[in-house]
């Protein structure tokens, strides 16, 4: 982050693209800045990405649903589609489009489709219609708790590219689920109506006993 004074310097972390500027404009980043960073993220990010020349690690990003890079470095490819290039205090930022890009749901073989009809932050639904039996790709993390649903049947989620969500769909038209239910929210419920009823337990009984 750059800037003549602090002011400036926080403006222009914007400008930059500096970790998490993007959440007020919905956004979805695949490395921001997180109090809780899976390891499995930070060896793809790391090991994989940071360090290697990207124009080469194309494919994989495509079918990642990355569809936009944001390097200090000119990348030449002809599925990249440079949006802006700015030069301040030194140092210089590309922004590129990636035309080849697959879509955050999709069929792994392609015979067929898979369209989201709901995404929110603990449920997705997505339409899949399978000329045969395929595997359907969430480009959103695995990660403990999650659950998936094959026209209302519990179906088992896969580990995918390393970090991703993987389900089994027969062929023919499917309503696939995914619903993050933890145990730990069940646990948690539990223990709050507990308490809360020991509360009440407490208050009519020592607050009757005052009152005698």
């Amino acid at each position: 982050v750059f800037g003549k004074d602090y002011s400036d310097a926080v403006f222009n972390s914007k400008n930059g693209f500096c970790s998490n500027w993007h959440i007020p404009y919905h956004f979805a980043d695949f490395y921001g800045y997180e109090s809780i960073l899976p390891f499995a993220l930070q060896d793809i990010y790391h090991k994989k990405l940071r360090q290697a020349d990207l124009k080469f690690k194309l494919d994989y990003l495509s079918r990642i649903n990355i569809k936009y890079l944001i390097t200090n470095q000119p990348l030449s490819s002809r599925s990249l589609v440079l949006l802006r290039r700015q030069n301040e205090y030194g140092r210089d930022l590309f922004v590129y489009q990636n035309s080849n890009v697959f879509p955050r749901a999709y069929l792994v073989e392609g015979r067929g489709t898979a369209a989201i009809e709901r995404y929110r932050a603990n449920e997705v639904l997505i339409n899949v219609k399978a000329v045969s039996s395929d595997s359907l790709f969430l480009a959103d993390a695995y990660y403990p708790g999650w659950k998936a649903f094959v026209d209302g049947k519990e179906v088992r989620i896969e580990r995918a590219k390393e970090l991703f969500r993987c389900v089994k769909v027969p062929a023919g038209e499917h309503k696939v689920r995914f619903v993050y239910d933890p145990w730990t929210f069940k646990l948690g419920a539990g223990i709050s109506a507990f308490c809360l009823l020991l509360t009440a337990f407490c208050l009519l009984k020592f607050g009757r006993d005052d009152q005698v």
